[in-house]
């Protein structure tokens, strides 16, 4: 395909739609190519009525490729087309992140009739470009494909693991080596010598995923893991723990000892995690909010060469900042612990989390604390009146034991028992049944106090 292809076989009928349509505009790009000791003029014919906009939708799209999971690995990009009908020419790029991936070579689909001549494919590795520019080896017929059909596949190798993802995009590019003629935008023609201004290029992607990483939960270890392993298999000192095969290992027996997990893909992937000493097994962390202050509780029940705990405050639970410093006991039957947040300038919501430094400085967190920094001790009663059960609805934003009375209408202690209410929605439920009808208050105290009368029948 070249300058006197075009103009011994298709010159008249160019001439003669120029002459017919004086609108059209026609765009020459050519390009030199060196073979032997002589350059080939090619011609990149692109014509547009001014007028008219074609109805054709040409989609051009790479496919993604998911869970690349380690540097060195090869990964295979193919650039597919949908209603890819009565095409003349493609001229675009493919644009890639350098510093991610190192291109190492192209090929066309098998079942590709675009073979795109090879002076045609500009690639510049360095900036991470891969030029296309493609037209009918006969000017005048346009070509169709299948959808899906893949044009070509990009290869690469991986060079450096993120986490997220990494995105190829269609773009104009911008140097064109032995060009006599800087390249133009983006854009394909149709058999109508009418650019496709409503084609659609779709960016792929890779997606990374790096080894999970361990976080101390409570008296769990929890595992974070990108992407969608179909199993894990927890490790202690190196060695696989029997059965504990999910994302939390709950209550771990082996204090002072390193912890991994590793995390097991459908493609063969498997990774390993960090390692975590537990220098504390953390039984439990609690707190409420009364009188302006949080107060904070939390208990071990195995201690062996911790150094402190770190006590982080956050206003949306994201971003933590240290407020204060305790050290440990390491006792190793356990300890329990307290602290209390004066807070003047939060006005909502309070986060805490405990950071448990070891002696050599490792360290773990341990689950989430969250108060509503309101008092929003209610109840109500329910049926009223009643026979037999009483039930109180009750909400608290903490939790605390609470004394609960009944009073007859002479202030006498009629019935009276304790209650463990927890942060949130609580039901604590009273038999009346050898009350004597009439009318009671129900009474409930702790850092608050409510009360309800209700009628016995």
């Amino acid at each position: 395909m070249v300058l006197h292809y075009l103009l011994t076989k298709h010159f008249v009928i160019i001439v003669c739609i120029l002459l017919k349509s004086p609108s059209i505009v026609v765009k020459l790009t050519l390009m030199k190519r060196h073979r032997s000791t002589h350059y080939l003029l090619i011609v990149i014919v692109s014509v547009l009525f001014s007028y008219s906009k074609s109805n054709a939708q040409l989609t051009m799209y790479l496919d993604s490729v998911k869970n690349v999971c380690l540097s060195d690995s090869f990964v295979h990009v193919p650039l597919r087309t949908k209603k890819f009908k009565n095409i003349l020419e493609i001229q675009g790029a493919i644009k890639w992140n350098p510093a991610i991936l190192q291109f190492t070579s192209f090929n066309y689909g098998n079942s590709n009739p675009l073979q795109l001549d090879s002076s045609m494919v500009n690639i510049d590795s360095i900036n991470g470009y891969f030029l296309i520019a493609w037209f009918a080896s006969n000017i005048m017929v346009p070509v169709s494909v299948s959808d899906t059909t893949i044009l070509l596949s990009l290869n690469f190798k991986v060079k450096n693991i993120l986490v997220g993802n990494t995105d190829f995009k269609f773009t104009s590019y911008p140097t064109f080596p032995n060009a006599i003629a800087p390249p133009l935008p983006s854009q394909i023609v149709d058999s109508s010598f009418k650019v496709l201004t409503d084609t659609l290029f779709v960016p792929g992607n890779i997606s990374f995923i790096t080894p999970p990483v361990v976080i101390q939960n409570g008296n769990s270890l929890e595992a974070v893991a990108y992407g969608s392993p179909i199993s894990y298999q927890w490790n202690f000192a190196g060695v696989p723990v029997s059965g504990e095969t999910n994302a939390s290992y709950v209550n771990p027996t082996n204090v002072g000892g390193s912890y991994t997990i590793t995390a097991y893909y459908a493609d063969g992937c498997n990774l390993t995690s960090n390692s975590i000493i537990l220098p504390i097994v953390l039984k439990d962390f609690r707190g409420y909010y009364k009188a302006g202050k949080a107060e904070l509780f939390w208990s071990s029940s195995f201690e062996i060469n911790g150094a402190y705990f770190i006590i982080e405050r956050s206003t949306d639970g994201k971003k933590f900042v240290a407020i204060n410093k305790v050290k440990t006991s390491n006792n190793k039957s356990g300890t329990n612990y307290n602290y209390s947040d004066v807070l003047s300038s939060v006005s909502d919501k309070a986060y805490y989390r405990l950071k448990m430094v070891d002696k050599d400085g490792t360290s773990s967190y341990s689950n989430v604390l969250a108060l509503e920094l309101t008092n929003t001790f209610s109840m109500s009663i329910f049926p009223n009146p009643v026979h037999d059960n009483l039930s109180l609805h009750i909400k608290n934003n903490y939790t605390e034991n609470v004394l609960v009375k009944v009073i007859d209408m002479l202030g006498k202690v009629v019935l009276q028992q304790t209650a463990q209410l927890n942060m949130g929605s609580n039901t604590v439920n009273l038999n009346v049944s050898t009350l004597s009808k009439g009318n009671y208050t129900v009474i409930i105290k702790g850092n608050s106090q409510q009360q309800e009368l209700f009628i016995k029948y």
